[in-house]
């Protein structure tokens, strides 16, 4: 049948999506790891680009991924040869920012979680735990806009897509609002609403064939009858709505829920580097009262500093600039 032949390439997509996810955590989890300069502010701005250019890269790559699976399925289900999607995925997957500067929102709540009592392993801890939310949601933003480019490419016979649950990437199966939104049928040019942990795939409806919808059928029937949150009970209470996000685009959210503006994005990112900032400077004043103490102590000092009232008229600077 089409939809096993179909099914053995969601696997494989998927599993090729968690594996490039993973790696990428663990390649971002050791470099937060090893660092130890969160509160410079240039270091940790360094480190921010170093972070950023990696989940690009994998983002990319998970664009790839997702147009070189969509076209194995198309053409599969078609018995032809499908059209590849155009490289959509080049450079940050989140609008109004770039990866640089929502990775460097990590420096701010290490800094964060210190100043209200946390010790560096906690602190740390809880970085990690954010930075893999993070990647996981930027893999799935690149998969994402690569599937539309790639549909869209193939219009001629594709009507539309669904979502396709993946109940076993989770510890606790698919979410209710994955579930409650598996029933719909997307247009062919339309963002797949996705969330934070989402690990759904998406397939194509060509005419009245919609191999997505026999995909889901075993998950849902099971899910349906589970017991907890995602019982039938459970799901009648889940109200799912689509929002967009100023980063993320549409996002699959409850109607209790709420999303940020984009001037919202921007202020919070301006409040964190502030925050930063004034902690480099406090950094950086701390040093040169010691130098300036060990130069009237007769130690040769003038170098250092001279570094240190740069260092601090520069972050002044930006400062000002940031208002």
């Amino acid at each position: 049948m089409v939809s096993q032949n179909v099914s053995r390439i969601v696997d494989a997509s998927t599993v090729q999506r968690a594996n490039l996810t993973r790696a990428t955590q663990q390649r971002v989890g050791s470099q937060l790891a090893r660092f130890d300069g969160w509160y410079n502010g240039a270091l940790a701005a360094e480190l921010a680009a170093e972070l950023g250019s990696v989940v690009d890269g994998a983002a990319r790559l998970a664009g790839k991924q997702a147009d070189a699976h969509l076209h194995s399925m198309l053409t599969e289900i078609n018995g032809r040869p499908a059209v590849h999607g155009p490289a959509v995925v080049d450079g940050s997957v989140r609008a109004g920012t770039t990866a640089a500067d929502a990775y460097d929102r990590l420096a701010s709540q290490y800094r964060y979680e210190l100043s209200v009592g946390a010790d560096d392993v906690a602190a740390l801890a809880l970085v990690l735990d954010r930075a893999n939310r993070m990647v996981q949601m930027d893999v799935a933003l690149g998969a994402r806009e690569q599937s539309r480019a790639t549909l869209a490419a193939n219009m001629n016979t594709v009507s539309g897509f669904r979502r396709i649950l993946r109940p076993e990437l989770s510890k606790t199966g698919s979410c209710g609002l994955c579930i409650v939104a598996a029933d719909r049928i997307y247009g062919s040019f339309d963002l797949l609403p996705i969330h934070s942990g989402c690990n759904c795939e998406v397939a194509p409806v060509v005419g009245d064939l919609d191999v997505g919808d026999q995909l889901n059928r075993e998950d849902l029937t099971r899910l349906y009858d589970a017991a907890g949150g995602t019982s039938a009970a459970g799901l009648s209470n889940v109200k799912a709505t689509v929002h967009e996000h100023s980063e993320y685009g549409p996002i699959l959210t409850d109607v209790r829920s709420s999303n940020r503006s984009l001037y919202q994005v921007r202020e919070d990112s301006r409040n964190a580097r502030v925050v930063g900032i004034r902690a480099d400077i406090a950094d950086q004043e701390k040093k040169l009262s010691k130098a300036l103490a060990e130069r009237a102590a007769g130690l040769s000092r003038d170098s250092q500093i001279a570094t240190y009232k740069k260092e601090i008229d520069r972050l002044a600077r930006e400062l000002t600039r940031l208002g």
